[in-house]
């Protein structure tokens, strides 16, 4: 499958801190034009430090500007 040269995957940091608001508890750590690198590098981090107030996840992004 042919993927939109418009996407691109970024890794996310959710760390849960009780009282904060969603924007306070996200980072971005990384983008990549490939997702499946992405992917390695969201897995490869969650499994460094397990911790349960911090979650590595992927979010795709699509180019709007076009």
């Amino acid at each position: 499958m042919a993927r939109d040269a418009r996407e691109f995957a970024v890794v996310v940091r959710y760390t849960h801190h009780d009282g904060a608001t969603p924007d306070q508890c996200v980072a971005l750590m990384s983008w990549h034009e490939d997702p499946a690198d992405a992917d390695g590098e969201a897995a490869r981090l969650n499994s460094v430090r397990p911790n349960e107030r911090v979650e590595y996840f992927v979010k795709i992004l699509r180019d709007r500007s076009a």
